[in-house]
């Protein structure tokens, strides 16, 4: 019967698990260890899956479909990024005046305008 309770803590921060095996795959991102590395350009990641998405960037695959354009994209992030142009939402809103942007490079451009200095990036 599973009950919901988290029995067991990790050490450094907050997070309970159900299971073990749950609790080992969060501490690895407490040790800063990546241990699972792609062969063909050695860029290293914590879990399995995200190992593998990568390996389709290498492969000429792409994942993520746009409903709109039929674009296609590899990662996740910049496949939203990119549906924000077909939805209108624009996330990043100018602290002085109403203006609203998509990319927060565009919004620390736009801030020149503002403050005559460029932006911390």
């Amino acid at each position: 019967i599973h009950t919901g309770e988290k029995p067991y803590a990790c050490e450094f921060c907050e997070k309970k698990y159900i299971d073990v095996t749950s609790l080992k795959r969060h501490l690895i991102f407490h040790t800063g260890k990546k241990p699972y590395t792609c062969e063909i350009c050695n860029k290293g990641f914590i879990q399995n899956a995200n190992l593998k998405i990568h390996l389709m960037i290498h492969m000429g695959k792409k994942l993520y479909s746009c409903e709109f354009c039929k674009k296609k994209f590899n990662k996740n992030d910049t496949f939203k990024k990119h549906l924000m142009i077909h939805t209108g939402e624009k996330p990043l809103q100018c602290e002085f005046c109403e203006k609203k942007f998509i990319q927060s490079s565009s919004l620390k451009r736009h801030l020149m305008h503002h403050t005559g200095k460029k932006a911390n990036t």
